[in-house]
């Protein structure tokens, strides 16, 4: 076999193995921060929908009591999603704490083997056959391993931005 392909699997392996590697984590965060945007869309409408909620509860009451019972019924549910709202940020503030490390770890792992895997492709024995070759399989690493990583960060710093507008952070 040839020496700069051994080279060139060798690489290979080791950039399959290390985006094999972190995307289970990917994933995981992912989820983690999908479902903690769920709960608050959840909250969101059911805040929207409360004075619906309400009335169509004390329509079915006496006219001299609905004034009270509406106004007692939104008391209750307000108590309710401020509970429901608190739970939402702790469960957040647990992930962050959780995974910060991790997330921190993985980025700084994947621009070493990023930087290694570019002076390799710099050595003149891992250019001289294809010069085509190594950039675009290194090209395509970076690729697999980042739009992820990306679309997550962007996601989540728009959700931000959403929440904050509202008044909801």
């Amino acid at each position: 076999m040839n020496e700069v392909f051994k080279k060139y699997l060798i690489f290979l392996e080791g950039g399959c193995n290390g985006v094999l590697c972190t995307s289970a984590v990917d994933t995981l965060i992912s989820g983690l921060i999908i479902h903690a945007t769920g709960q608050i869309k959840i909250l969101k409408n059911n805040l929207n929908l409360l004075d619906k909620r309400a009335d169509n509860y004390v329509s079915k009451l006496d006219e001299p009591s609905r004034e009270i019972q509406k106004n007692r019924f939104i008391h209750e549910k307000l108590l309710h999603y401020a509970d429901h709202y608190n739970d939402i940020i702790e469960f957040i503030k647990d992930m962050e704490d959780l995974f910060s490390l991790s997330i921190s770890v993985q980025i700084v792992g994947s621009s070493v083997v990023i930087c290694m895997m570019c002076y390799m492709l710099t050595l003149k024995e891992g250019c001289s056959t294809n010069p085509l070759l190594n950039p675009s399989w290194v090209s395509g690493i970076i690729l697999l391993g980042k739009i992820t990583g990306s679309k997550v960060i962007d996601r989540k710093s728009s959700e931000g931005k959403d929440s904050a507008s509202q008044g909801l952070v």
